[in-house]
């Protein structure tokens, strides 16, 4: 079989924007825990741009059948249903040391938008009883992650939390550093003073 470079090329360049939209919506959407940022909103509109971007390249753009303007909205509210979906989840993995509690509700919550906007962008077929089960079933499971991964927060040892590098938590340290050394200096300067 005769190697289509272009094709290969453009393929590969689809798959790399996909992982490169998701990664900049996982890493602007867990900071919004944080607080809602310039950077990180722009970071957000950027990787979502990409994502829906390459989707269409690889999906809508080789389906001819794609052809009214309605399907071509739908496709892109799918798209980025999709993309928030997966990036929440994977925002809240990445971060879940930094801020267990906001990534403890996204990576559920994401996995649910995630499952249905694909099932929707996908024109999967669910008989009507199964779509009751698979909607009872989505909200159980997200409940219990929310529950294991709350639990799981409540066991991690602090001394994987100093030094990882959160926002929050590597401000914290450095404060209490700042003050030990201040609590240091200040002793000295009293215990100088004493011996003059």
């Amino acid at each position: 079989m005769k190697n289509n470079l272009p094709t290969t090329l453009r393929s590969f360049l689809s798959f790399v924007l996909l992982f490169l939209g998701t990664g900049f919506i996982a890493g602007s959407v867990v900071h919004f825990g944080e607080g809602i940022t310039v950077w990180d909103s722009s970071v957000l509109l950027l990787g979502i741009i990409l994502f829906v971007g390459a989707s269409f390249a690889k999906g809508y753009g080789k389906n001819k059948k794609h052809s009214t303007a309605k399907q071509f909205v739908l496709f892109i509210i799918q798209s980025l249903l999709l993309a928030l979906g997966i990036g929440m989840a994977s925002g809240g993995t990445q971060h879940f040391i930094d801020t267990p509690e906001y990534a403890a509700i996204l990576i559920p919550l994401g996995l649910s938008i995630g499952l249905f906007s694909y099932l929707w962008r996908e024109k999967i077929k669910i008989s009507n009883s199964n779509k009751i089960y698979t909607l009872l079933s989505t909200v159980i499971l997200a409940v219990i992650t929310w529950f294991a991964l709350t639990g799981f927060n409540a066991i991690i040892p602090d001394s994987l939390r100093v030094g990882h590098g959160s926002h929050g938590h590597g401000h914290q340290a450095t404060t209490e550093q700042e003050v030990i050394i201040d609590n240091h200096f200040t002793e000295d300067h009293q215990d100088d003073g004493h011996s003059h």
